[in-house]
């Protein structure tokens, strides 16, 4: 997905929510949307990430890995980390 096309997205879908990622306070438009998009989104937003990054949603008290295919449900006050396939801290 290109930057064009996640602002595409976001014009589609004016409603946004802000949530964090990997500590940082981005917006995004709420809504269903792919890992690979939510990737897309912060990248947009200068979140110092990649495509092939590994990412995670919180839920709970724990992070649950979501593949770039993977749909989540977008909504305020969610918390998102992505890190290098090979970091293993």
């Amino acid at each position: 997905m290109t930057s064009t096309t996640a602002e595409a997205t976001a014009k589609k879908n004016p409603k946004t929510v802000e949530v964090t990622f990997n500590t940082i306070t981005i917006s995004m438009p709420k809504g269903e949307h792919t890992g690979a998009e939510i990737k897309q989104f912060a990248i947009d937003q200068r979140i110092d990430i990649k495509p092939d990054f590994v990412l995670a949603v919180k839920h709970g008290h724990r992070f649950e890995n979501v593949a770039d295919a993977d749909i989540v449900k977008v909504h305020a006050n969610l918390e998102f980390s992505a890190v290098a396939g090979d970091d293993n801290s």
